[in-house]
């Protein structure tokens, strides 16, 4: 099969055979983090706010979130949705490991 585009490729990396997927319960169990901390400001005065690598909002304070493996950040609700199609980083597909997800769990 020809891959013409990265979207292309990543749709067919997504779809292969038999995806791995997590069950609600699998991903209730992983360690999302609250967090706490205020956004930096840079020395011209802008706010360097974290972003969602999905769905590119800002992860305010109070929002719960994951680092993945991969070092991409998620928003809780981003993630949920997405890990009950695919077990790979929504940006990177990198096969994400439950167990070391879990070991985050405070």
């Amino acid at each position: 099969m020809q891959v013409d585009t990265m979207a292309d490729a990543a749709e067919e990396t997504c779809t292969s055979q038999n995806p791995v997927k997590f069950t609600a319960k699998e991903i209730e169990s992983i360690g999302f983090e609250r967090k706490t901390s205020i956004d930096p400001i840079d020395d011209n005065g802008y706010v360097q706010s974290q972003r969602c690598n999905l769905c590119k909002w800002h992860i305010e304070q109070g929002n719960l979130m994951l680092n993945l493996n991969c070092k991409h950040r998620l928003h809780k609700k981003c993630l949920e949705v997405w890990f009950l199609d695919n077990s790979k980083c929504p940006i990177c597909f990198k096969q994400q490991n439950l167990e070391e997800m879990q070991r985050k769990r405070v």
